[in-house]
C-alpha cells in the first residue's frame, strides 16, 4: 500500500485543518501538504499554489509523499476567487 499524502487548507470550514491532522497521526507512513488561509476543500489545480500543485504532482507520478508535512503559503493571488 503506497504511504498517503493528504491535502488540507487552513481555512477550510467544512473539512478542518484539524480534522485533515488527526487521520495524518494514525496513518505513521502518510504526509500532510497544507495550503495556509485556503478556505475550500479542493486544493491541487484550483489556487495555483506552486508548493501544493507541484507535490501533487510529484506524489501521482512517483506514490512517494513529501520527506516532511508541509505547509505552504497562500495561494498565488487572492483577488482572484478559487
Amino acid at each position: 500500500m503506497l504511504p498517503a499524502r493528504i491535502g488540507a487548507a487552513t481555512g477550510d470550514p467544512r473539512t478542518t485543518y484539524d480534522g485533515s491532522v488527526e487521520p495524518r497521526g494514525r496513518l505513521p507512513r502518510s504526509r500532510l501538504v497544507a495550503l495556509e488561509g485556503a478556505d475550500r476543500h479542493v486544493l491541487f489545480g484550483r489556487y495555483g499554489n506552486v508548493c501544493v500543485d507541484d507535490e501533487a504532482i510529484r506524489y501521482l507520478a512517483t506514490g512517494k509523499p513529501p520527506r516532511e508535512n508541509q505547509t505552504c503559503a497562500g495561494w498565488a493571488d487572492r483577488s482572484v476567487s478559487p
